[in-house]
């Protein structure tokens, strides 16, 4: 098992944070609701 430093689990949550803003505002509003299979969570 791997054991990470406070600040480097912090910075790993800014990342994910970042590259999740990211995403959202690239994708245009009408695709929050697309869902791959029925199964599956949307974007929004």
């Amino acid at each position: 098992m791997n054991c990470y430093s406070a600040k480097e689990l912090a910075d790993s949550f800014r990342t994910v944070r970042k590259n999740t803003l990211v995403i959202a505002q690239d994708l245009p509003e009408e695709k929050y609701t697309f869902r791959p299979a029925l199964d599956t969570r949307s974007p929004g």
